[in-house]
């Protein structure tokens, strides 16, 4: 019961969010699908694309690419701007779509799966992960909402709940992967397990492996891909296969089970 009362107010919460971002006078995205404040400049090849996708400049029009962060977030975003030659914090131009249309919401609804895994992992005993989880399922809302609302526009706000995601999607993959580590290094040394016998005996660490692999593959193809529809589905992919990565890793550390 407790669980159900707390995922009804996480998600009540975060559905209910305002976004950030103010749509009036927002320059728009002239020549990219996503923003590159930093080094305008020709067409040229993301480094860590692996398809090799071009990405072109936008025009910022004169936009402060840190206007309204919190004196904490600025050298943070500056650091990792300067470090990345402005890719780390570019966002996706989501057009057509926006968070009024169909395909909108329903990219917005897939985070949703973040907070039912993190209940259900609450539930089983996994606070810290669930915990986790179900925060960085309502900043991704906040960052995809604003992402959505900038309708393809510059906007310091998007980089901003751009960059908060990072942090807590950042805290729960690296919970999460240090649990996965563990539960290995437990079989090896104490089941003396190696290989593919550890996959055997334990299938959910097994679906742990296929789940994070789906998600970092989706993950990268809307990086390569990061326009309208195209984005939203890979990127919606991200989100379910990353929340069941989760999902299984709490399953394997608890011994092998899956349900409640």
């Amino acid at each position: 019961m407790w669980m159900l009362i707390r995922m009804a107010a996480f998600l009540g919460a975060t559905l209910a969010f305002k976004p950030f971002v103010s749509r009036k006078a927002l320059p728009r995205l002239t020549n990219a699908p996503n923003t590159h404040y930093l080094n305008p400049g020709p067409p040229h090849p993301s480094n860590l694309s692996v398809l090799g996708a071009v990405k072109a400049p936008a025009d910022v029009d004169g936009v402060d690419p840190y206007d309204g962060f919190p004196s904490v977030f600025r050298p943070v975003a500056e650091f990792i701007d300067s470090n990345t030659g402005g890719w780390a914090l570019s966002y996706a131009d989501c057009t057509p779509e926006d968070e009024t249309t169909l395909g909108g919401v329903a990219f917005l609804l897939t985070n949703v799966a973040y907070l039912v895994v993190g209940g259900v992992l609450w539930n089983r005993g996994e606070v810290t992960l669930g915990l986790l989880t179900e925060v960085a399922g309502i900043f991704s809302y906040i960052y995809h909402y604003n992402q959505l609302a900038a309708r393809g526009a510059n906007s310091p706000a998007v980089r901003l709940s751009l960059l908060i995601d990072y942090f807590t999607a950042g805290s729960a993959l690296i919970f999460g992967t240090g649990m996965l580590f563990e539960e290995v290094g437990s079989e090896i040394f104490a089941g003396g397990l190696t290989g593919v016998n550890i996959l055997a005996a334990s299938p959910s660490l097994t679906a742990a492996l296929v789940c994070g692999f789906l998600a970092v593959l989706n993950l990268r193809l809307c990086w390569v891909w990061e326009r309208g529809k195209t984005y939203l589905f890979f990127h919606s992919l991200w989100h379910i296969f990353s929340a069941a990565t989760c999902y299984f890793v709490g399953a394997d550390w608890n011994g092998g089970n899956w349900w409640w």
